[in-house]
């Protein structure tokens, strides 16, 4: 074999593996508009968009000034469209999904989770966990939608005392009309026969704002 020849050889064998390992780079780390993945050690996070949610600062920020000027010099106006995301974590034994969108709660601009969960090659039937950071519309709204669970073989993770002031609870006339619209939604979505893992996930008790639209 001619030293030109082994070279070529050499080239095409290199060109391979190259591309080899771009396929599979590919296979495990596909990205798209309505999801981006990257792994740390042996797991894999999938960052999944369920959409937007308009939203006027003044009524869900404590200094709404000071966010107007940011977003002014930003060439942005209100309503600021609101980034509602959820991750779902593939350890190797489990699926865990960390929260779910807001499902059909906030109308047509979100409630896309399971249509980008599906984009990115993950069946919501293979999510075994599903993680609550707290039940609120855009996070635990995807939960349940058109009165279908849309995580049936999961089990949901979330702080008890979350279940027991929004899900558990009968409003009075005395309430605020924003904590019986919280509670008609966290009632129609997290249902009965969900599974539940309860616990404190923080000695802090929970909070709730009256003036929070969402």
């Amino acid at each position: 074999m001619t030293v030109l020849r082994k070279v070529f050889v050499s080239m095409l064998f290199v060109i391979g593996s190259v591309q080899s390992a771009c396929t599979l780079s590919a296979q495990t780390l596909q990205q798209a508009p309505g999801f981006y993945r990257a792994t740390l050690g042996s797991f894999t996070f999938t960052a999944l968009s369920d959409g937007t949610a308009p939203r006027d600062m003044a009524k869900i920020l404590s200094k709404p000034d000071v966010a107007t000027l940011q977003y002014d010099s930003d060439h942005e106006k209100e309503p600021i469209a609101l980034s509602i995301n959820a991750y779902v974590i593939n350890t190797g034994s489990h699926w865990v999904l960390i929260d779910t969108g807001a499902g059909e709660l906030f109308g047509e601009t979100s409630g896309k989770l399971i249509v980008n969960m599906k984009a990115s090659g993950i069946d919501p039937k293979q999510i075994d966990i599903v993680l609550l950071t707290h039940i609120h519309a855009d996070h635990s709204g995807g939960l349940t939608v058109g009165g279908t669970m849309q995580f049936p073989n999961a089990t949901v993770y979330v702080d008890k005392r979350d279940v027991d002031l929004f899900v558990n609870r009968s409003v009075t006339p005395a309430d605020s009309p924003d904590l019986r619209r919280i509670v008609a939604q966290s009632q129609a979505t997290v249902v009965p026969g969900t599974r539940f893992s309860f616990g404190v996930i923080s000695s802090t008790p929970p909070r709730f704002n009256l003036h929070d639209p969402t």
